[in-house]
């Protein structure tokens, strides 16, 4: 037995986990601090606005083809296993050109028509009829006038895109090569500069536009310190990245062509699954108000917060996964994988079942009186937390075996079933039935999901069976 246990903690996607596992403690705690902190001070109405800002730059941000956050790492990671240099300069390089093209063009585009549509779109009870809370002014035939307020912090949060992406692609580059001291540290990092950003704002100026403005400092800062850290570990056993100097020499003269049609697919994916959270908030926030939006964000920001427990699986998996899929070492991915679903199903069954009798005994007390609206809805906030949870790691898979055309088919057939419903839910449920349309996108699409991977997976692991050539034990996970 102890030899058993010494023998795992020896393989390297075990001890990669453990040190990313770690890691999170310190995220988590700054996370839990701004989660706490942030909506406190701004209030329901402020704290929407801002939601409400960042969900619409997210929706933007779906007509966003070119697949880099996605399609990039995974093809990355490929290039690491192979050990092809060439390779991995022209894939940053790519990274950085387009995503630059791109962010500009949001920025131009957002300000020049970001506020006009949000007059349009949001529109809040007039002063002599407001109330916050689950008013909903449209549905009850209230006087509204237009928030233009929304479409202009889009447009100056859309300057982060200038250095997101950027810092995307440097910790996309530690976690191709799995160098998970410098991701882990690079985590904590940016929670630690994300929650002074974002706490000192909400101090200084209890506001929205105190929060675009945090943001926006927050994106420059973990730029810069990212940029350092990896000029100076560029070398990592015996993969070298390129230098600085080097994906910008490139950057000018790579052509995108190449790539276009395997990120197109990956981006319609990726960006598909952001709208799962974004259609229902921007719903419920033109039907019922910056205030009802809010008690969303809150639940949802919640519930991310809590994979802490998971995210350095998915991590890994991101790695481990493509290059096994490179090395054709099905076999060993199989059995693994099928572990590490099990383990996650139960494991999520367990907290989530503790989470619903505990929350509602912490929340009022934490938040205060205003924040009670939420309780009713919290149960179903539980329903989304597994269902991430156990659908996190099919999303590596099916892309290193590029079963693109099947996701985006589990994915649209979710959004055909749950539009309509969400156009009777939320009128009928309000918030909640914005949870609920959450909920049903996420389980139709996981779902359908499992169906189409684990038997391209499980055919492949007994063909290498019974061709005799599974890997050496070292090879999937060491």
């Amino acid at each position: 037995m102890i030899s058993r246990a010494q023998q795992l903690f020896r393989r390297k996607f075990v001890q990669d986990t453990i040190i990313l596992q770690i890691s999170k403690i310190g995220v988590t705690v700054l996370g839990l601090a701004a989660w706490v902190i942030v909506p406190v001070r701004l209030g329901p109405h402020h704290y929407g606005l801002f939601a409400l800002a960042q969900s619409f730059l997210s929706i933007w941000m779906t007509f966003d083809l070119t697949g880099l956050n996605v399609g990039i790492p995974v093809l990355l990671s490929t290039a690491i296993g192979a050990k092809d240099e060439r390779k991995i300069v022209d894939l940053l390089a790519v990274y950085l050109k387009v995503s630059t093209i791109w962010a500009l063009f949001t920025l131009i585009m957002l300000a020049l028509i970001g506020p006009s549509l949000a007059n349009l779109l949001y529109q809040e009870s007039a002063p002599l009829t407001a109330s916050y809370g689950l008013s909903y002014p449209l549905l009850a035939g209230l006087q509204t006038i237009g928030n233009a307020q929304i479409g202009v912090f889009a447009a100056v949060l859309a300057l982060s895109q200038l250095f997101d992406p950027i810092y995307n692609m440097f910790q996309s580059a530690f976690l191709s090569r799995r160098s998970m001291t410098q991701v882990a540290m690079m985590q904590n990092i940016n929670q630690f500069v994300l929650t002074i950003s974002l706490v000192s704002a909400a101090l200084i100026s209890p506001t929205a536009e105190g929060q675009v403005m945090g943001r926006l400092v927050y994106s420059v800062v973990t730029l810069a310190v990212i940029a350092v850290v990896y000029q100076r570990t560029r070398v990592y056993q015996s993969v070298r990245y390129p230098s600085l100097r080097a994906i910008f020499s490139r950057a000018l003269t790579i052509s995108y062509r190449p790539y276009w049609r395997y990120g197109l697919s990956t981006a319609v994916d990726k960006n598909i699954s952001n709208l799962y959270v974004h259609v229902p908030l921007q719903m419920v926030g033109i039907l019922a108000g910056p205030a009802a939006a809010s008690y969303i964000q809150l639940g949802l920001r919640g519930i991310q917060r809590t994979g802490f427990f998971t995210s350095a699986i998915y991590e890994n998996m991101q790695a481990v996964v493509p290059q096994s899929v490179g090395r054709n070492d099905y076999a060993r991915l199989w059995h693994n994988f099928l572990r590490v679903l099990g383990v996650l199903t139960v494991a999520g069954l367990a907290f989530y079942g503790l989470l619903i009798l505990l929350a509602p005994l912490l929340l009022v007390p934490i938040f205060g009186e205003e924040w009670a609206p939420i309780l009713p809805i919290l149960p179903a906030f539980t329903i989304y937390g597994l269902t991430i949870t156990i659908g996190g790691i099919f999303g590596p898979l099916y892309r290193a075996f590029n079963l693109m055309r099947e996701a985006l088919l589990a994915k649209t057939a979710a959004f055909a079933v749950m539009l309509p419903a969400g156009l009777w839910l939320i009128p009928q449920l309000g918030t909640l039935g914005g949870v609920w349309m959450i909920n049903g996108l996420l389980v139709i699409s996981v779902g359908l999901t499992m169906v189409f991977t684990l038997p391209v997976l499980r055919q492949y692991a007994l063909k290498e069976n019974a061709a005799g050539t599974t890997a050496p034990e070292t090879s999937a996970t060491s």
